[in-house]
């Protein structure tokens, strides 16, 4: 706290400045107390805290999902391209000898249902004799998620 001004620094009787002077010598009274001020110092940073947190929050969301759609293509590239093909078209040796769905075109998409993805990529694919068109998968729930996006992504 400061300590009130000396009586050689106000400055009263001219042209009406005494109204001034008075608040002048009163300054340190009317001053916050210390705790008031602190509380209101902290209040500030934890609302400037507040501020800053919404757009890192923000920001490592928007970079989960890239993670979540690079990991995607990274399981297609090393899992589903064999047979579907890089583009998900199906036009690859394996997925002629399989008959695969051509994942581009928009018949399909709109036919396929994303829980029949889910149930295909963790249960996998049987034809009608019972043989293994698709082997199942063992992913996390968030990857099979990327996955059908990323099948959704093909469609033109």
């Amino acid at each position: 706290m400061t300590s009130p001004p000396q009586a050689s620094k106000l400055v009263v009787g001219l042209h009406g400045l005494e109204l001034w002077a008075i608040i002048y010598a009163m300054t340190p009274i009317l001053t916050l107390p210390g705790w008031i001020r602190q509380r209101l110092k902290k209040r500030n940073k934890t609302y400037r805290m507040k501020k800053l947190l919404i757009p890192i929050v923000a920001v490592l969301g928007m970079s989960i999902v890239g993670l979540q759609a690079a990991d995607a293509k990274a399981i297609w590239e090393k899992d589903c391209a064999k047979c579907h093909g890089a583009d998900g078209a199906g036009k690859t040796k394996m997925g002629e000898k399989l008959s695969v769905k051509d994942y581009t075109t928009a018949k399909v998409q709109d036919e396929m249902k994303d829980a029949d993805m889910t149930k295909a990529v963790k249960d996998g694919v049987k034809d009608k004799d019972g043989k293994v068109k698709m082997k199942a998968f063992e992913l996390t729930d968030e990857e099979i998620k990327g996955l059908v996006a990323h099948i959704r992504s093909f469609k033109k």
